[in-house]
């Protein structure tokens, strides 16, 4: 529906303009929404492509002025930006905005796409800039607040995304305020279950677990985890992730039961998910050991411990960081329990290794 709607309205734009016809307009639109749909489909070698060739036959046939050879560069920028090559997307999205402005206006919600976008560009590449990318946020909030009433999920993106700016800058009055009502935006638009709903719980959580309000961050990080029980199933990775992310906030609040009990579950869940040697079994024997450790159960703790690391160093060779920490750790275990000859060559392989790799 929203493509047939933009491609009418694209249409009643330009009849009658030199040289573009509605059947240019229809195929630029096409090319344009290849890319999108590349992208929704995880091929971003084949969307990457698809968006370079879309830029070049849409300026051909549309010329430099028109909004669906913006919408291609739009959609160009925005890949670069997903691989990380943020100069390379600046001057990209900046073409972008401006000749959106000036075809449908500077209040249009096709501008407050392109300032999003150039808002995350900052935020992720000017760090030393937080202003920029806050202006530009505000900006497209403004601008989807006035076109949808306020109440859209375009409008919860907006705010989602400047309270996780807000947040970052320890803002977080302000942070919570707009996190808080893109989570009633969501679960009137898509129902309390949704996904979108769950990340927005994660938001908040985190938001209170920087200021130490663990009990608040728990029951949120525990709703976005039953939400994605209810959609995946209990062996599911998205499931296994908000274990561990439940299991390490009991270890920052010192509750290392709990951190257990949510470890404990988490590598049981991925051991159905995995064949080992894989990384995320690894994590998760140390995070378990960690915590038994913490409790005193040293002895318990130790093969686990042994474990990731035998894991480790068939995942990432004999010499890396993760294995120097990993053997520190069961060095500390051996340590607790008085055994230093056990303790000792351990970290002096530790200590070695991490000489050769310059970690020192």
């Amino acid at each position: 529906m929203w493509f047939k709607l933009r491609f009418a309205i694209l249409v009643a734009m330009v009849l009658g303009a030199p040289g573009v016809g509605a059947q240019d307009v229809e195929f630029a639109a096409q090319r344009n929404k290849m890319t999108f749909d590349m992208v929704q489909a995880g091929d971003m070698r084949g969307a990457f492509t698809m968006a370079r060739m879309a830029v070049e036959a849409n300026r051909a046939d549309l010329g430099e002025a028109h909004p669906e050879y913006a919408a291609s560069l739009y959609n160009l920028a925005a890949i670069h930006q997903m691989r990380g090559e943020f100069d390379a997307a600046a001057p990209i999205h900046r073409d972008a905005l401006a000749i959106r402005e000036t075809a449908l206006g500077p209040d249009h919600p096709d501008v407050a796409d392109s300032l999003m976008a150039i808002g995350a560009l900052h935020r992720d590449r000017d760090r030393d800039r937080p202003d920029a990318a806050e202006s530009a946020m505000r900006r497209a909030l403004a601008i989807r607040e006035a076109a949808a009433g306020g109440n859209s999920v375009d409008v919860a993106h907006s705010l989602g995304e400047l309270g996780r700016l807000l947040g970052g800058q320890q803002r977080y009055g302000e942070a919570a305020e707009m996190l808080n009502r893109a989570l009633l935006i969501n679960q009137k638009a898509m129902g309390p279950n949704h996904l979108q709903v769950a990340a927005d719980l994660d938001s908040i959580a985190r938001l209170h677990q920087v200021q130490k309000q663990y009990d608040e961050a728990v029951s949120r990080y525990y709703r976005a985890m039953l939400i994605r029980l209810d959609r995946f199933g209990d062996i599911s990775r998205q499931v296994t992730a908000s274990l561990d992310v439940l299991a390490r906030l009991y270890v920052e609040k010192g509750d290392f039961a709990q951190a257990e009990t949510f470890y404990k579950r988490s590598l049981e869940t991925k051991q159905k998910l995995v064949e080992p040697p894989h990384m995320a079994l690894a994590q998760a024997l140390s995070g378990l050991a960690m915590v038994q450790g913490r409790q005193g159960r040293h002895a318990e703790a130790e093969p686990l411990q042994r474990g990731a690391l035998d894991m480790l160093e068939q995942l990432v060779g004999p010499d890396h960081p993760y294995v120097a920490q990993a053997l520190d750790d069961l060095a500390a275990l051996f340590e607790a329990q008085d055994k230093t000859a056990e303790a000792e060559p351990l970290r002096q392989r530790a200590t070695a290794m991490r000489a050769r790799l310059g970690d020192e």
